[in-house]
């Protein structure tokens, strides 16, 4: 059903339209995550999905054990509505652990993002299994939590007095090297056939305006016909 339904819709959208989508659906990717617990300021979070959607990225976690994450449109740019964002909400680690199970239920490796003496170096992580990075809040980084059930740590090198990357910035830098060696590889990271089509009729109706009004049409029209 939702294949003859995105065939409809497809009749209310422009060629170029059609093909920037598959265009974007050939790139897009679950093979690495990104994953942010107890955002601050909702800008920082808002320019990390951002950054994602234009990495490719398709899935973004956020933890809320303590501070609620609201998008920011001005910052986002409207990136929020290609992308899947889930929240994991609980008080002190229970958002972490729901996270950690559902990340690791999908076999992903998680791997922490923060200032270590111990951390691997970027351009040494290994792609070839799934990948969850994981982003701690302005202030105080990763929780204990994270940091202990976390596979690994990659360490980003810093010349400077600050002690930290932004948020945004962070992401950026991992994702550049990630994506790029991802892309580089030979390992099957696309989306599958079905995960491209649940994001075809997703996208569809994003780009429709009062999508909803020709969706009801859809059914209106199939019920006529028995």
């Amino acid at each position: 059903m939702s294949n003859a339904l995105t065939e409809y819709l497809a009749n209310f959208i422009t060629a170029h339209k059609r093909n920037k989508i598959e265009e974007i659906l050939a790139q897009r990717t679950r093979h690495i995550c990104l994953v942010m617990e107890n955002l601050h300021k909702a800008h920082n979070g808002s320019a990390v999905l951002r950054t994602a959607e234009c990495f490719g990225i398709q899935d973004i976690h956020i933890i809320e054990p303590a501070n609620k994450y609201k998008e920011n449109p001005y910052v986002t740019r409207g990136s929020s509505k290609w992308i899947d964002v889930q929240k994991h909400v609980g008080s002190d680690t229970e958002g972490d652990e729901k996270c950690y199970k559902t990340l690791i239920s999908k076999g992903y490796r998680i791997i922490a993002t923060a200032p270590s003496d111990n951390g691997i170096q970027l351009e040494d992580v290994n792609v070839d299994s799934k990948i969850a990075l994981i982003f701690g809040n302005e202030f105080e980084g990763l929780s204990d939590y994270a940091l202990e059930h976390a596979d690994e740590t990659i360490a980003l090198p810093m010349y400077g007095f600050t002690e930290s990357f932004n948020i945004s910035v962070t992401a950026g830098i991992c994702l550049h090297t990630l994506v790029g060696n991802l892309h580089k590889s030979k390992i099957n990271w696309t989306l599958t056939d079905e995960e491209k089509e649940t994001l075809r009729l997703q996208w569809y109706k994003s780009v429709i305006k009062h999508s909803d009004v020709f969706e009801r049409n859809f059914y209106n029209e199939l019920q006529g016909r028995k």
